[in-house]
This record gives structure tokens, C-alpha cells and sequence, in this order.
């Protein structure tokens, strides 16, 4: 996951400096789309379901320990020992907090990758400036995912998330305004951060909240309504710009949401599930 972001990185400023080139971003699309298909056909030899599949453990646990059921060390992050299900864990307000917090980092990465060198083009960057500050984005995101998954276990990851919000919101307003290469990289680093932060908090908190057994349908679900909402991000932000000329509401909004979104992280609270109990006599 934290490799991620060296792609953006890297193929940011190649693709950019490709089309202004050749003089068209097409030849771009069928390069992207042939170097996805070879990652797919790698991945499908290559990666494999369980770490038992290559005779492994999770977290690299040895394996007797983890036969054993070796207790846990002891923690300040909320880890559940409650059995969760599906269904009761969508009827809490903690899951959809966690959910909500994800999408708001999500759409601010699509609209800045689709409508960013765009606006700092429109600023008076070159093209390949621009697409470095993209891609530099892509390599900060790396550390901040790095720096998140190894804060997870000492500090709680709905800080962690909230924390990669806030990062978002204010390069966002900075955006805004870079029209030279130290805002523009300014702008980079702190959104290239917030996102490795909040990208990898999300899923660490509906571990933590909701334990493994669900883990995975929970994490799809979460999965499938982040696209969504991702995607619409750049639609309306290209409404937007169509019909105002400019970026800064679809900037301005979305910071203003993503403030909201950071008050309403902080707020989450690791779900109680309810036991039966047995009267006192």
C-alpha cells in the first residue's frame, strides 16, 4: 500500500513530458492501460492470498507464537475483542464516520489529479513543472502511508486520519494560489502527506473497530463507496470550472467539507457492542 504513491511519482512528469512532446495526451492512455494489464498478469502469479500460502504468519509473527494465540501487548489504540458482524457494524455510527472521513481523502486526491496541472497551467506553470508537483504528491503520499502505518499502533488512527484531512484542506487553499514552483511544491508536500496519512488510518480503523472477521466485506463496502464518490469528484469540479471559469469554489468547497469532516472524525468513538446480561440477585 505504501508503494503506491512512487507510481504518481514517477509517471506524473513521464506522461507529461510525452504529450507536450508528441502534442497530445492520447498516446498516454493506451501506455497507462498496457502497463495496468502487465501489473494485473504479474499480480496474478506473483501475489498470493495468505501468508500461509508461502508458509508465513501474519505480521511476521512466528509461527508458534501465533499458533498458541500469543496475548497481545499491551496498547493505547482501541483494538476490539468483540466478534462483529456485518450488519451490526453498518448500524453504527463509527463505521460511517470512518467511511465518510475516506471519501473526503479520496475525493480531494481525484480532484487534484484530474483538474491540478490544469489550474497551475492556468496559473502560468509549465506543463512538466506542474505534473512534478503532481507526481511529488505521489512520493509523499509514500511517506505519509509509511509514517501512518507505523504510528498506528501508538497513536489512534482516527488522529491519524483527521490529521491527513487537515493536511488536504490547506494545500487545497494553497493550490489556489501556485503560480510559482515553491507554492506549487509547497502545495505537493502537504497534500502528498495528508493523503498517505488518511489512506492508510481508514482501513486501520475498521480493523481496530470491528476485528477481522468481517474485515473484509466491511473494507469492500467502504471500498465501493469511496469510488463512487471519488469519481464524482472531478465531474462536478469540471462542472464547475465550465461554468464559472475558475477552480476556487470547487477548492473552497471542498475544504470547507473536509473541515467538517476532520470535527467529525475526531468525534468517532470505538463502537460498544451490546451483551446480554445476566440480573443481579
Amino acid at each position: 500500500m505504501a508503494s503506491a504513491g512512487l507510481g504518481a511519482f514517477v509517471a506524473a512528469p513521464i506522461f507529461a513530458a510525452i504529450s507536450e512532446s508528441t502534442g497530445s495526451w492520447r498516446i498516454v492512455m493506451p501506455i497507462m492501460g498496457g502497463s495496468a494489464l502487465l501489473s494485473s498478469v504479474l499480480a496474478f502469479f506473483v501475489v498470493r492470498e495468505t501468508p500461509a500460502a508461502i508458509g508465513e504468519v501474519a505480521d511476521g509473527r512466528a509461527a508458534q507464537a501465533a499458533n498458541a494465540g500469543a496475548a497481545r501487548k499491551p496498547t493505547r489504540v482501541h483494538q476490539t475483542t468483540d466478534t462483529w458482524t456485518v450488519g451490526e457494524a453498518l448500524r453504527t455510527r463509527a463505521f460511517w464516520l470512518i467511511v465518510l472521513g475516506a471519501a473526503l481523502a479520496v475525493v480531494g486526491t481525484t480532484i487534484v489529479n484530474s483538474q491540478s496541472v490544469l489550474h497551475m497551467e492556468d496559473l502560468g506553470l509549465s506543463r512538466v513543472l506542474a505534473a512534478s508537483a503532481l507526481g511529488i504528491t505521489g512520493l509523499l503520499s509514500t511517506l505519509g502511508r509509511l509514517f501512518s502505518g507505523g504510528m498506528g499502533d501508538r497513536v489512534d488512527p482516527k488522529f491519524l486520519l483527521g490529521c491527513g484531512l487537515a493536511l488536504e484542506l490547506m494545500s487545497v487553499v494553497i493550490l489556489q494560489f501556485a503560480g510559482t514552483a515553491v507554492i506549487a511544491y509547497t502545495f505537493a508536500v502537504l497534500f502528498g502527506l495528508g493523503y498517505g496519512l488518511a489512506s492508510v488510518a481508514s482501513p486501520a480503523l475498521i480493523a481496530n473497530y470491528f476485528g477481522s472477521g468481517s474485515y473484509a466485506p466491511l473494507f469492500a463496502t467502504r471500498g465501493v463507496l469511496v469510488t463512487v464518490l471519488g469519481a464524482a469528484g472531478p465531474i462536478l469540479a469540471g462542472l464547475v470550472y465550465d461554468a464559472s471559469g475558475s477552480y476556487s469554489l470547487v477548492f473552497y468547497a471542498y475544504a470547507a467539507l473536509s473541515a467538517v469532516g476532520v470535527f467529525l472524525v475526531l468525534s468517532i468513538r470505538p463502537p460498544l457492542k451490546a451483551h446480554a446480561t445476566t440480573p443481579s440477585v
